[in-house]
Parts: C-alpha cells; structure tokens; sequence
C-alpha cells in the first residue's frame, strides 16, 4: 500500500491538550441542542470565531472543526481561504464535535459559549471526552495528567521502511479513571490511533520519555 502522510505530522514529537497540535484530536459530546459559538485562539491570541448549531433531527453525526484553518495569515501562504465566521458548522444526533489540527501550528486551543455562558475549553477536557493521538516518529513516549497518573506508548519502528496498511490497524483504546490509565503500556505502529477515553475531569501531556520504559 502506498500511504500519503500528512508532513505536518513530523514536524512535533509533544503534545499537550491545553496546547495542541496536530498530534491530538479532541473529541467532545455538546450537553444540549441550540446554537453555540466558538472562539479559537493561538496562546492568548484570537485567531477567529465560528458558529455551531446542535439539532439533533440533522442527519451529520459530527461536526469536524480544523482549528488551523482560523490562522489567516498561514492560510493565505497556502493559497487556501480562511474560515467564513459566518458559515456555521452544523452536527445532530449525538452532537459530537472533533477539534483538530491539519497543519503544523502548535498551542492553539479553543473555547465554545451556550446562552452566554462558557461551555467547553479545550484546554480543560471534560469526563466524556476522548483525546485521539496519531504519532508518526519512533520511540518511548510518556503521557501523563495532572494527577501524576502516567502510561508509557512505544512507537514501533517501520518494518522494512514502510508503514503498515493502516486499514488492518484497529485504534488502540485507552480510559483515564481517576485510579490511572488502562492500560498502563501500550505499544502502536506508526500512525495507528491511541484513543484515550475520559471517565474524568483531566488535562494530558505526551512527552517523550527520558527514562527507558
């Protein structure tokens, strides 16, 4: 199988949720239909605005918003058009919305309002919430949350230079209770999606790790 690869993916080896890049997706269930808006934002800089109407009579399972999209001026570099903040997003069913990041920005968050009131930051996920991480470089990696809880992800190396038929690789699940990660280990091949499921309030951290696992 030949396999594109986004090069952006190579470009960062850490993440974090409360500064992401394009190695962790957020995927979050809003609490209610209506309209909701959003507010995106590189470190403390806003770079734009959305509108998000939840009905759940819509037949989009999910609304996929690419907060890299907001950076006009990288945009505009890549001959692409910036997001119309007039052009709302729309989902239904179960109001799924996936925050994600397809180019090579790094610390962009961003937060979401519901009749006035602050609903959802990025930065802070919510029990429910599912952080998706696809890594593509090799090695020992540790993540961790702000309680000190830690699992280690080894990323496998390439078999003879090539990556595997990702449609043969089923995602790796991961839940954060607030006894810890389960499991604790996991080893993935390059590009194979670590999906860790919430079952807490938590902030996560994936660094490399300096000590061997």
């Amino acid at each position: 199988m030949s396999l594109l690869i986004n090069q952006n993916l190579l470009k960062h080896r850490e993440v974090g949720t409360a500064n992401l890049n394009n190695l962790c997706t957020i995927m979050h269930k809003l609490p209610a239909e209506g309209v909701y808006y959003g507010q995106v934002y590189a470190g403390r800089n806003p770079l734009g605005s959305f509108v998000l109407t939840y009905d759940k009579a819509n037949p989009e399972a999910q609304a996929h918003i690419d907060l890299s999209a907001f950076d006009t001026f990288i945009q505009i570099n890549l001959n692409k058009k910036p997001v119309d903040a007039n052009a709302p997003y729309a989902v239904g069913q179960d109001g799924i919305v996936v925050f994600f990041i397809s180019g090579a920005q790094k610390n962009l968050h961003a937060t979401v309002t519901h009749n006035g009131k602050k609903v959802y930051d990025t930065r802070k996920l919510q029990k429910g919430d599912a952080a998706v991480f696809r890594l593509v470089n090799q090695g020992n990696y540790a993540l961790t949350d702000e309680e000190g809880h830690r699992m280690t992800v080894t990323v496998k190396a390439a078999e003879n230079n090539k990556y595997p038929d990702l449609r043969r690789q089923e995602a790796v699940n991961v839940t954060l209770t607030a006894d810890g990660f389960s499991p604790s280990k996991e080893a993935i091949n390059p590009l194979q999606i670590l999906v860790v499921g919430l079952e807490v309030n938590a902030s996560l951290n994936l660094t490399g790790a300096k000590e061997p696992l």
